[in-house]
């Protein structure tokens, strides 16, 4: 049983929180970390959708999408503004701004929580 409602943050992003925090230290994200952003499976927004084990059905993935003017085949988020968000958190962390990223991050967890709270 999940007690998501109880609790600040999302436990599925405290990886992305980790990594924010080194990037802080370090004044970059690592090419890991943006590599991993540009992949829904493993983005902020994929690690929560596979925490809840798809029980929220608008965290449910689609084949393709967009983000901004690049099409990608790959899966993506069914929810609009979790894409877009996501979308968003990828080229903060390609471009290693790290505080837009972190308020990009603290956005997706909002929306997680609105779409857990809904389901």
């Amino acid at each position: 049983m999940l007690t998501f409602k109880k609790q600040k943050k999302h436990v599925c992003l405290v990886k992305w929180r980790s990594r924010i925090e080194q990037a802080k230290i370090n004044k970059s994200f690592t090419s890991e970390d943006k590599m991993d952003a540009m992949n829904w499976n493993v983005c902020a927004v994929g690690e929560g959708q596979k925490y809840l084990n798809n029980t929220i059905r608008k965290l449910a993935f689609k084949a393709g999408g967009r983000c901004g003017y690049i099409s990608f085949s790959q899966i993506a988020p069914v929810d609009k503004r979790l894409e877009e968000l996501g979308c968003q958190f990828s080229s903060q962390v390609s471009d290693d701004r790290i505080g837009y990223a972190s308020r990009t991050l603290d956005a997706i967890e909002k929306r997680l929580n609105q779409l857990y709270v809904l389901a």
